[in-house]
């Protein structure tokens, strides 16, 4: 069914094409540090020489300057201990792809092209590891294909290869990652329905894939089964895939874009295609880009949010539903972060941590709690502790300051990876303890567990949750077995975690009278 849809691109109206990926591509690295203190959460990022941090609690900023330990009840230093797990996430069309802050590379949701790379055909809706190996360091998800580097700077793929997008001198589809060529000095990757791009380190840009519309930029319409060079410059900072065109950054802040142009995603003002890179003359001071299915946005350095091209869900944001043939100004707010564009939803972030959506809404994506599409930015929930964001087709997954990953939307391939194939009308946790076959890993928000880091004993704080007699507490290894087990109530909330098998990662489960897990706590050990 999938290979249908550059046939319906090219006999039907754009707002009929049933299925293109939205982009996830240039997700900044991790660099925050995140630690569980007494009773309460804090997140810290430190920054420079001074041990300077940025300390959040329960998702609310509560200090910037100089870190001091006494402070916040601490009696060790800022450390490198993460309250959960994940490190980088992008989403295609029906699965997701995430590596963890130990560099492991995980997979879920839909399966149909062995694009989970398990070996498989086998559909899986929890986070599932591919493989053993701990030096992956950025992904790129498409339909039902995907790219990702290790950090030695080597280029895999696997998955759909319909169009030669896998890079590998052919057609043929893989279950497993397998590496393109034999270079070691790929920068950064970006795939989205069926067409590859690269940068290397030297600043060269490369393409690869399906080239109907002239995506791949050679000058030609000729699918390409290996990289290619796309010319001789040695400029090129940030790329973007989109359904069947591109968008590029240069070092000097240029923006670049070429292929199709049925929606004005080019941003020339007309709805000419194009097989080459052309400038768009209106942006010259630009930040970041992201390519969604026919639109695009970008980041100039002042900080203000600009979007082009087909709009018929509001995807652009500037108020209408009007496609947009040059990029025009998203509001007047001058302080936007991070951005990411779906197929038709585009998912932003501002400097203070906040969450907005826009565009289309059918399936919850944009996790306001409804299902109403929105032409203007609109904030998602009140937190600000925001720190990555990824939209796909028709759902959306971020990532906390405290390395908590969250999904919401589509859930029809168990692409959010909760365990289930239920759309989620608001951000909802996926657990880096899934794995361990939990159920309803997060039903109470108010139990904390403290101090944690811990060394002797853990007290856990129920909040306004009632325990009744009969729960049980039990904990986990993070090799899923179990280590302890106990009995708790209201008044009973002290744990000996010295019986436990040493310093390392625990996950607390509370129990209730009918065997459901109404929460998990992770507990670090030292």
């Amino acid at each position: 069914m999938k290979k249908i849809y550059n046939f319906l691109f090219l006999i039907l109206p754009l707002f009929t094409i049933a299925k293109i990926v939205g982009n996830k591509c240039n997700i900044p690295p991790a660099n925050n540090t995140s630690l569980s203190v007494n009773q309460w959460q804090y997140n810290a990022i430190t920054k420079g020489s001074n041990n300077d941090a940025t300390v959040y609690k329960n998702g609310a900023l509560i200090h910037s300057g100089s870190w001091n330990n006494s402070r916040f009840g601490m009696s060790t230093s800022v450390s490198n201990i993460n309250t959960e797990c994940w490190n980088q996430i992008s989403n295609g069309s029906s699965h997701t792809i995430a590596i963890k802050n130990d560099g492991t590379l995980w997979s879920w949701g839909s399966n149909y092209y062995g694009e989970l790379g398990n070996g498989t055909l086998v559909q899986n809706i929890i986070p599932t590891q591919i493989g053993t190996e701990n030096n992956w360091s950025y992904i790129s998800c498409g339909n039902g294909v995907n790219l990702a580097l290790k950090s030695n700077g080597t280029l895999w793929a696997w998955g759909n290869n319909e169009f030669g997008q896998l890079g590998t001198g052919n057609n043929n589809n893989s279950n497993i990652p397998i590496q393109v060529g034999t270079s070691s000095e790929w920068l950064t990757v970006c795939i989205n329905e069926s067409h590859s791009l690269g940068i290397k380190t030297n600043g060269t840009l490369w393409a690869w894939g399906n080239n109907a519309y002239g995506e791949l930029g050679d000058s030609s319409l000729i699918n390409k089964k290996n990289p290619i060079q796309i010319g001789s410059e040695t400029n090129w900072q940030q790329i973007s895939a989109g359904a069947y065109h591109s968008i590029a950054k240069k070092n000097d802040g240029t923006i670049w874009t070429w292929g199709n142009n049925f929606g004005g995603q080019l941003g020339d003002g007309t709805t000419v295609s194009k097989s080459s890179p052309i400038k768009i003359i209106s942006l010259n001071n630009s930040k970041s880009i992201i390519a969604g299915g026919i639109h695009n946005l970008i980041i100039k350095n002042d900080n203000t949010l600009w979007g082009w091209g087909t709009n018929r869900y509001g995807q652009i944001g500037d108020g209408s539903n009007s496609d947009r043939l040059i990029p025009v100004q998203v509001g007047l707010d001058a302080d936007w972060k991070t951005i990411s564009a779906g197929t038709h939803h585009s998912i932003a972030i501002k400097n203070n941590g906040t969450l907005w959506g826009w565009g289309r809404n059918d399936t919850y994506q944009l996790g306001d709690n409804g299902a109403v599409n929105k032409s203007i930015p609109t904030q998602i929930g009140i937190l600000n502790s925001w720190y990555k964001i990824t939209a796909g087709f028709n759902d959306t997954l971020g990532v906390l300051l405290d390395n908590s990953l969250w999904g919401w939307g589509g859930n029809f391939n168990g692409e959010i990876g909760d365990g289930t194939i239920n759309e989620k009308k608001i951000p909802t946790q996926i657990y880096c303890n899934q794995l361990l076959g939990l159920t309803s890993p997060n039903k109470i928000n108010t139990i904390t567990v403290y101090p944690n880091p811990a060394h002797t004993n853990i007290s856990i704080d129920f909040g306004n949750f009632i325990i009744m007699n009969g729960y049980t507490v039990k904990i986990n290894n993070s090799l899923g077995q179990q280590v302890y087990t106990g009995s708790i109530n209201q008044q009973s909330s002290n744990i000996d975690v010295t019986t436990l098998s040493g310093a390392g990662i625990y996950y607390l489960s509370i129990i209730d009278t009918q065997s459901n897990t109404v929460a998990v706590r992770k507990i670090v050990l030292q």
